[in-house]
């Protein structure tokens, strides 16, 4: 019995052992070969790489899972406001509003979700009634614009307090921003025809939507863009009221269905307040692309993304095959210590042969893998397989897009070092293996 617990200890003792020498990270492999390279393991940073920002193009923004609004003011890119166009909902049909029914309030309702930027800077909400039809099955996209009646119904001037529990009658809600409005829209729907209120159809007829707008931040550095949820039932427009047989009513309209049409409109101002390199290297008809050498950028909202290419790597493969055995593209913060953070990770995307975009394959493998995510002042993609590809003929390079995942429900921007910038420029790090 003592041999074979004996036995059974050893194994132990040889399974450990081989575990904990399968724990090296990924991006380790095969580095304790380089110096000693009996398989002929080599490593590089050394290779070319183009890069230049240009404007993204507009993103569909229609019912989206977050809806974003407010102002900032980027020293870097200037200005953006960020507006919402959205329908709302009968919650009953039919409804009676009784006898000569009079609005004494309204107000809207809406869940923060997250935001961007320094909510301490006061902000302004303007609410207008759109004058033009919405359509929940049409396309909208981060540039469009509606028709609305300018007569304001809520001019508002708020601090935003996305985090704070707000109390209700000793009722705890989650955080939300509430917006008095005046009672035109509210008398309009109370002496609706019965016609317009047996069906929301016929309702968003006669009531379009309405536009919920800011004004501009002035002061740079200021201002935050506010993520709302709008499918929450704390999301909502309440109408009070009273009539000839009660006071202190109330009717609530729906903003969570998803039958209302809703879209967040970007403007970016044309980047008139953006900083010169900027404008230089992104605005205009005949930007100056080598400028990307030493920054670029990137934003959200429908805002600005960067190209990045590879001239030379055909180079690698002139006079013999190599095998990557990883290949890491490492990008730099050009400003750590700005007031707008850099955003939390950035997407890397393939540009095909028409122009269109598609994921890397590298990213299959997850995003624990692939990377991108902000880390001591760097993002770090692992591209193995698209780099390998490239060698062997699979792929062609028409460039890569760095971007902000989720651009068009995503507030968040990053301005990087460019690929020949002295204070850490872009770097391809190859990890691979010669032939004998």
């Amino acid at each position: 019995m003592r041999v074979k617990y004996r036995r059974i200890f050893i194994y132990f003792i040889m399974i450990t052992a081989l575990l904990s020498g399968c724990k090296k990270e990924p991006q380790a492999i095969g580095l304790d070969l380089v110096g000693n390279n009996p398989l002929l393991v080599d490593f590089s940073d050394t290779t070319s790489v183009s890069s230049y920002s240009s404007l993204v193009d507009s993103l569909r923004t229609d019912e989206a899972t977050l809806t974003l609004f407010g102002s900032i003011y980027d020293a870097t890119m200037g200005k953006t406001t960020s507006s919402i166009y959205t329908q709302f909902a009968l919650s009953t049909l039919g409804q009676d509003f009784g006898t000569n029914p009079v609005c004494d309030s309204m107000k809207l309702f809406l869940l923060y979700a997250g935001y961007y930027g320094d909510t301490l800077t006061p902000q302004t909400v303007k609410i207008f009634e759109v004058t033009e039809e919405m359509f929940v099955d049409t396309s909208y996209f981060s540039h469009q614009n509606l028709e609305y009646d300018p007569a304001l119904l809520a001019d508002y001037s708020f601090v935003p307090h996305p985090t704070d529990t707000v109390w209700v009658d000793s009722v705890s809600f989650d955080a939300h921003l509430t917006v008095p409005m005046n009672t035109v829209l509210g008398d309009k729907i109370l002496n609706a025809p019965a016609s317009a209120l047996d069906n929301n159809d016929e309702f968003k007829k006669f009531v379009n939507g309405i536009m919920i707008t800011t004004d501009p931040i002035e002061t740079p550095d200021q201002g935050a863009i506010l993520y709302m949820n709008f499918y929450s039932t704390i999301s909502r427009v309440n109408i009070y009221y009273h009539n000839e047989e009660e006071d202190s009513l109330f009717y609530r309209l729906v903003l969570n269905s998803t039958s209302n049409a809703r879209f967040t409109n970007y403007e970016h101002f044309e980047y008139a307040d953006a900083t010169l390199e900027f404008k230089q290297q992104v605005v205009g008809t005949n930007p100056d692309t080598t400028l990307g050498k030493q920054i670029i950028y990137t934003q959200g909202m429908s805002g600005v993304r960067s190209k990045i290419s590879f001239p030379y790597l055909q180079d690698w493969v002139k006079n013999n095959k190599i095998a990557i055995n990883e290949a890491k593209l490492i990008f730099t913060d050009h400003d750590p210590e700005g007031v707008f953070h850099p955003a939390s990770q950035l997407s890397l995307l393939k540009i095909t042969e028409d122009g269109t975009l598609n994921y890397l394959q590298d990213e299959i493998e997850g995003s624990g893998y692939f990377g991108g995510f902000y880390q001591d002042g760097k993002y770090t993609f692992r591209i193995t397989r698209y780099i390998q590809s490239l060698l062997t003929g699979g792929e062609t390079d028409y460039g890569l897009y760095v971007v902000i995942p989720g651009g068009a429900i995503n507030a968040g921007r990053s301005v990087l070092e460019g690929s020949e910038s002295a204070e850490g420029h872009i770097k391809l790090e190859l990890l691979y293996t010669r032939p004998n």
